[in-house]
């Protein structure tokens, strides 16, 4: 670290006095110009550069103010400080170069084009917009790497779970190597910037014409000859004509016009074509105002009109080839740029993780930045005299392709599958009876009494609800239901052998029938998940029924949890969100290997495989109605998502609805409106497509109908709404319920405790902050609702029980994204042990389990 340190002050002594210099030169331009003139001056050199200026401020929020992008710089932390790895931060420092690179560039190249103000404003007002443009362009350099130091600063004062040792090195690692990139980068530029020296004309050997000598230097190729850098800092738009000026007589006194008019003698009387030479000559011109030899002369050479005090006009064209080295830079930096997004945008996903979110982030601010230079290129310096903008024409394709893509379709896998899906009152009772014929499942509830006050044996059936915050939630979920199917099996020797049946009169707690462990996955029915509780329910579902345990690849559910839910499923994403999904949006027709939602999906495909042994059938890739088509006694999962055209909440299932519950034929997706057979991830992904970050899915039908359907928190985000619909229809339909031989626990897993929530005051532009937080905060609402009717419903008519339980940590702890640290899984894990270990201050005491020698005296 005391070399870290060392470095970071040497560097920072050099751009303190680099920048001092830039200053200076700031200062001293700004005399003789009035304020409102800097100001304005200012604004619109940013506004020359405003796609690099804004990509930099959206990278300083991503990375500083998001906890997502501040985690995903952990994630770089972590690999060298507990894994031992480099691979992302190789990558992270790469995309750093490039993107700073390239930055730097297209600042000062989008300068050179758009702005004219050499040729109309005054002299003090031109230096001191060239100060501006030089600190502006010098800083767009530094700021990818001073962005990225931020973050990890920002992350190395907020982490609290890696040793000391490993906190140096995991942080003093890639801070050290970007601090020493940023160094040898500036030093490279700013020391190389100022050896111009003398004028650096020389002789071509090929054409005879002057040219500038090739300049030196560590970053040569980056850098301009004399001529070229001159003539761009002229401020007259690089590509537009060159028009030469000179006073009539007439414009001076008659002391001067005498002498005025011998001088205009000498080349009004010449050719056209020696008139041009006349300019160009460097016997005849001084060096400032000297025509290169390659401009091109306009036809009609010499301009006069007639009027007294107007000026003799010389057009020139300059020719594209007189700014060599600038369009050399600019053809390798465009079309570099464009190759990456192009083999970027169709990797298999298998190489996202490895190149890393970081990586992938970055390179694309790189390749937008080099691949708008091309297009600045195409518009000003190609097509400079056509009646059309390639930029506009793109935008107008953007237009005219919306109306004809089909969007993000749903991805089919197989022909339509019959549906052969049990209603499901129907079987739930088929399941009960297989639950009850495996053994007796029976307990003594506390709260369960017969007339005479004496308890009667009933059946625990278990229902979990999800709530949506996407692999926050999803982890919480799965780690929350694996770690109580191992904990609770071997609660009742391990823990309660002590308690006196006296106990039960004053706490919520359950005793078995017979003696034998409590099997918690066995006895849960049906799950209700929405968003990333979703994926939570259906990695836990997959696991603990559809792949049998000799095929687990490690020896329990909890750690299968931790290694399905340790994977990137971010960078897949962000590898075709940033680039191939672009692609898409400009074309009539969709490509299905640029859909960043397959992506997903294939990640999640990905990341199961990693947890089963290889002759075991990856159930995420599998076809869902086929899982199920001779499985009907496995627990109900409702997967919720919401449907665009209807704002209806509906459901991806295993069960028929039954009629009960509300417009249930439109809302179940498989009675009519699924086209083919579907994969289970792409089941789970209709309730996971958040806003932007995942599209919604598009399912079209026979007659062209198209139905759109987004992440299932839309309509409400706990889950809970379907879930009180499914216990009102058991209540109704279900035998076992009717006999009351059931006593259900409604388990609701969430993303925070909203009976906590603060409320919000509107103090700032109301009348438009009114309206989107009132839309914005109906989905809270609604969630609050649903999850209060579900709580009376179960606990007052049905007589069960609700534990709701909330991730215990922050957003900063753990935040909403699609890839979790190692830190954000280890809090998650450290939350729901402590959860554990003081059950009886939570919802768990209402699963308290007693002893087996724990009798009953009626």
């Amino acid at each position: 670290m005391e070399k870290l340190l060392d470095l970071l002050k040497s560097f920072a002594g050099f751009l303190f006095y680099h920048y001092k210099g830039l200053y200076n030169e700031l200062n001293k331009a700004r005399n003789h110009v009035p304020l409102r003139y800097m100001i304005s001056d200012f604004v619109s050199v940013l506004r020359s550069c405003g796609m690099f200026v804004t990509l930099h401020i959206v990278a300083l929020l991503v990375f500083t103010v998001l906890p997502q992008g501040r985690d995903v710089l952990l994630i770089v932390v972590e690999e060298i400080a507990v894994q031992h790895h480099v691979g992302n931060l190789l990558w992270l420092l790469g995309g750093a170069f490039i993107w700073s690179v390239v930055s730097e560039y297209g600042s000062r190249y989008a300068i050179y084009v758009t702005d004219h103000s050499g040729k109309s404003l005054s002299d003090e007002r031109v230096q001191w917009r060239k100060a501006v443009q030089k600190t502006i362009a010098q800083t767009s350099l530094l700021m990818p790497y001073f962005i990225l130091l931020l973050g990890f600063v920002i992350n190395y004062i907020g982490e609290n779970t890696l040793t000391a040792n490993q906190r140096n090195w995991g942080f003093g690692i890639p801070m050290g190597c970007m601090l020493l990139l940023v160094n040898l980068v500036a030093r490279a530029y700013f020391l190389d910037d100022k050896k111009e020296g003398p004028d650096e004309i020389i002789m071509d050997p090929k054409s005879g014409e002057l040219v500038s000598k090739k300049p030196s230097g560590i970053m040569s190729f980056m850098r301009l000859p004399k001529q070229e850098m001159e003539w761009c800092n002229k401020l007259i738009g690089i590509y537009n004509d060159y028009v030469f000026q000179l006073r009539k007589p007439s414009n001076f006194s008659d002391n001067i016009n005498g002498r005025y008019e011998d001088f205009t003698e000498q080349f009004l009387n010449l050719s056209r074509a020696e008139q041009s030479e006349f300019l160009k000559d460097p016997g005849k011109m001084p060096p400032e105002t000297i025509v290169p030899a390659s401009f091109v002369p306009f036809p009609t050479g010499l301009i006069q009109d007639d009027k007294p005090d107007s000026m003799y006009r010389w057009i020139y064209r300059i020719p594209l080839k007189f700014y060599k080295q600038l369009h050399l830079q600019l053809k390798i930096i465009a079309l570099t740029s464009l190759s990456i997004f192009f083999i970027v945008s169709v990797l298999p996903i298998r190489y996202y993780e490895k190149i890393g979110a970081p990586g992938l982030v970055i390179f694309a601010f790189a390749c937008w930045i080099g691949i708008y230079i091309g297009l600045l290129y195409v518009d000003y310096a190609l097509l400079r005299r056509k009646p059309f903008s390639l930029r506009i024409t793109l935008v107008v394709v953007l237009i005219f392709s919306s109306l004809l893509n089909n969007d993000h379709p749903v991805r089919y896998d197989s022909e339509s599958n019959y549906d052969r899906r049990p209603l499901m009152s129907s079987h739930f009772d088929n399941w009960f009876e297989q639950y009850k014929a495996e053994g007796d499942h029976r307990y003594f509830f506390s709260w369960v009494r017969d007339t005479a006050g004496r308890p009667i044996p009933k059946y625990p059936v278990v229902f979990v609800c999800a709530e949506g915050g996407a692999l926050r939630t999803g982890a919480f979920t799965s780690l929350m239901l694996s770690f109580l199917q191992e904990s609770l099996a071997n609660a009742q020797d391990s823990v309660y052998k002590k308690l006196h049946p006296d106990t039960l009169k004053g706490a919520d707690i359950i005793q078995p029938v017979v003696s034998h462990p409590f099997n918690f996955k066995r006895a849960i029915y049906a799950y209700s998940g929405v968003s990333g509780g979703s994926l939570g329910i259906a990695f836990f579902n997959a696991m603990a029924y559809l792949t049998p345990d000799s095929l687990h690849k490690v020896d329990s559910l909890t750690n299968m949890t931790d290694l399905f839910f340790q994977q990137d499923y971010l960078s897949p994403v962000i590898g075709k969100m940033f680039y191939g999904d672009l692609i898409n949006l400009f074309l009539p027709f969709q490509i299905p290997v640029f859909d960043r939602a397959a992506a997903l999906e294939k990640g999640w495909e990905s990341g199961y495989r990693r947890v089963v042994t290889p002759d075991a059938s990856n159930i995420f890739s599998d076809n869902f109605q086929k899982l199920y088509s001779s499985r009907n006694t496995l627990p109900a999962l409702f997967i919720n998502t919401t449907e665009v055209e209807t704002g209806l909440q509906c459901w991806m299932t295993n069960v028929r609805p039954d009629s009960t519950m509300l417009l249930s034929q439109r809302r179940d997706l498989f009675n009519k409106k699924i086209r083919g057979g579907i994969r289970y991830s792409t089941v789970v992904n209709f309730s996971t497509r958040f806003p932007l970050f995942s599209p919604g899915g598009n399912l079209k039908q026979d007659d062209e109908t198209k139905y759109h359907y987004v992440d299932g928190g839309y309509v409400e985000n706990t889950g809970t709404a379907t879930m009180l619909e499914i216990l009102q229809t058991l209540k109704l339909k279900s035998k076992a319920f009717r006999n009351g031989e059931v006593v259900p626990f409604v388990f609701v897993l969430n993303f925070s405790d909203s009976r906590e929530a603060d409320t919000k005051n509107l103090s700032f532009g109301n009348e438009l902050s009114e309206i989107l937080a009132g839309i914005y905060d109906t989905r809270a609402g609604r969630s609050a609702m649903a999850m209060d009717e579900l709580r009376h419903y179960t606990e007052d008519e049905l007589h069960g029980k609700v534990i709701q339980l909330c991730i215990g940590k922050s957003g900063s702890q753990v935040p909403l994204n699609w890839v979790l640290s190692t830190n954000s899984l280890n809090n998650l894990k450290m939350d729901i042990k402590d959860k554990w270990e003081h059950r009886e201050f939570n919802d768990l005491r209402n699963l308290y389990i007693l002893s087996k020698d724990v009798k009953w005296d009626y």
